[in-house]
Parts: C-alpha cells; structure tokens; sequence
C-alpha cells in the first residue's frame, strides 16, 4: 500500500498529494517527484498527513520527514512545516534535505 494519495486527475502535471506519516521516533522517507514543499500538516481520521506540492513531471526527490511530540528535542537540522493537535497530544512535523540525513 502506498503511503500517499493523489488529489487531482491524472493529465494535470503540477499537483497536491497527501503523504501519511507515523507517529514513531525517527525519519521517515518518502520518495516524490517534482517535490516543491509542504501545503499542509492536518489530522484526518486520526492519523497524521502531510499534503505537499508535486509536479508530476519532475525529477524523484527523497523528502524525509520526522514528528517530534511538545517538549521533545527540536532536530538541529530540520525545518519546522507545522504542527497539529491530536488530543490529548501536539505532534511538529520537520522536513529535512539528504545532506541532514545520517541513518533513516
């Protein structure tokens, strides 16, 4: 199962897709073409998602990302693209480049 979802048709280049993440310690990758960042971070359905700019057409990018609970150590490295609340917890999710990686 594929742990993203595409929101638009097929003939269009440039899009949005949902990318699921864990709630686990740790970097999780994700392999995307054209990546061109992060639109949102949201709950649905109780689980975690990132929906992030694609373009189809585009070289594959490895995306890694990793989710930090409140009061956990902030990555050094990371970029913050935002947090949601999932009572009764906050999670932060970071997006890092494949320089910042050292062991996924």
């Amino acid at each position: 199962m594929s742990n993203f979802w595409q929101i638009t048709d097929i003939m269009v280049k440039k899009t949005i897709w949902k990318v699921h993440l864990n709630l686990v310690d740790g970097w999780q990758a994700v392999v995307l073409p054209g990546y061109a960042g992060v639109a949102l971070v949201a709950p649905q359905e109780g689980e975690l998602h990132v929906w992030v700019h694609v373009d189809k057409s585009g070289l594959e990018k490895t995306v890694n990302f990793k989710v930090t609970g409140t009061g956990h150590p902030s990555p050094e490295d990371g970029k913050h693209v935002g947090s949601v609340i999932m009572r009764p917890f906050v999670w932060h999710v970071w997006e890092f480049d494949d320089s910042s990686i050292i062991n996924i």
